[in-house]
């Protein structure tokens, strides 16, 4: 189990954040004032206090603005290829069960919510 953050893990996300040039872009002044305090005056910020839970909060946010466009798209895709293979299998089609784990289905699928909601589809 995880005790806290450490000072170490914040500075790899921010440096990766700021080479990325997503630091300055996601988080307000407040947000990124809060993590230079922290990273100065904090060796761990210990589970469950006020202070933890926002860094985890402002460490997400950033965590979110690094995964990349693609990885982005697959993920809008898992639930829908395991719904569709669900579906598939009951329907008869016992090679439907490896869609649920295809990458490249997963992809094909969150290509198509991405391209449907840039038309303007629900």
């Amino acid at each position: 189990m995880m005790d806290g953050i450490t000072r170490r893990e914040i500075s790899k996300l921010q440096l990766r954040a700021l080479r990325k040039g997503v630091y300055h872009r996601v988080l307000n002044r407040m947000e990124r004032g809060l993590l230079y305090c922290m990273m100065r005056s904090v060796d761990t910020a210990k589970v469950g206090g006020r202070l933890w839970r926002v860094t985890v909060r402002i460490l997400a946010k950033l965590q979110e603005a690094l995964q990349s466009r693609i990885g982005q798209v697959v993920e809008a895709g898992k639930s829908m290829a395991v719904g569709l293979s669900e579906l598939a299998v009951g329907w008869g089609n016992g090679l439907a069960v490896g869609w649920r784990d295809s990458r490249e289905f997963q992809l094909a699928l969150g290509l198509g919510v991405l391209f449907s909601s840039s038309l303007g589809n629900p």
